[in-house]
């Protein structure tokens, strides 16, 4: 700054290059120039133009955006910054001659051929990378979705094989239930015919034994020919006396 005051123009010019060579490395460096990047710019663009080396003056012009790397230039807020920075640059340089800066659009950005290789490269290793963690993220989606489906499955087994189990045992609750009723009847019917004999044998053991051998007697001799005989009175017979009965038939020994 000093250097330019007594218009030292070569050397101010000098010291200017070499602040914006090492500004990235110094901390706080706007606070310790006293001015920003951009007025350090444009002081050196002016202090160029003051030494007659018009080539170096448009040069440090372009320097606001050559700033720029390919990552930054496809970010649209560094871009703009960028171009605000050029757009005060060349308002200052311009100002003496009548011409007004309105703004600077960056339209088109050309590299080295080999820097342009290597910002290609980075592209197809940033796009490499995005593919992966694309198809990393696609894969843990379908892990996912297989786990998914698989539980599924799994509990659509499960609630099949609950149901069968089910079915299993109401199928033998209703065998046991069917054969539980059914000793239950043939035990009633045990002792309903068990009753039925003891009534029966009562029966013989009481005052009408008589009546019931003699039915029962009568049954057995159903279509046999009974000859009844009077055992007593006049022509009564001894039912022991075999002799009287034969003779008295006429039945020969």
């Amino acid at each position: 700054r000093a250097a330019g005051k007594v218009h030292a123009h070569g050397e101010a010019a000098a010291l200017l290059e070499r602040a914006l060579e090492i500004w990235d490395r110094v901390p706080d460096a706007a606070e310790l120039a006293g001015a920003s990047h951009v007025e350090i710019l444009v002081r050196a663009a002016a202090a160029q133009r003051s030494n007659g080396d018009d080539h170096r003056r448009a040069e440090l012009l372009r320097r606001a955006l050559g700033e720029l790397d390919a990552e930054d230039f496809y970010k649209g807020t560094k871009r703009m910054e960028k171009a605000h920075d050029a757009k005060l640059a060349l308002a200052a340089e311009l100002k003496d001659k009548g011409i007004e800066v309105l703004d600077v659009y960056v339209r088109r950005y050309i590299y080295d051929s080999r820097y342009q290789q290597a910002i290609e490269q980075r592209k197809i290793q940033d796009q490499t990378v995005y593919k992966n963690e694309a198809e990393a993220k696609s894969a843990s989606a379908n892990a996912a979705k297989n786990k998914i489906v698989a539980e599924g499955a799994a509990s659509v087994q499960v609630e099949l094989a609950r149901g069968e189990a089910e079915v299993k045992k109401l199928e033998a609750e209703a065998d046991l239930y069917r054969r539980r009723k059914a000793a239950d009847g043939d035990l009633l019917v045990k002792l309903a015919e068990a009753q039925g004999t003891e009534l029966e044998n009562q029966a013989l053991r009481g005052v009408g034994s008589e009546n019931m051998v003699g039915l029962r007697m009568a049954e057995a001799l159903r279509g046999t020919r009974v000859i009844v005989l009077p055992t007593d009175g006049e022509g009564g017979m001894n039912p022991l006396d075999l002799r009287t009965l034969l003779k008295r038939f006429d039945v020969k020994e």
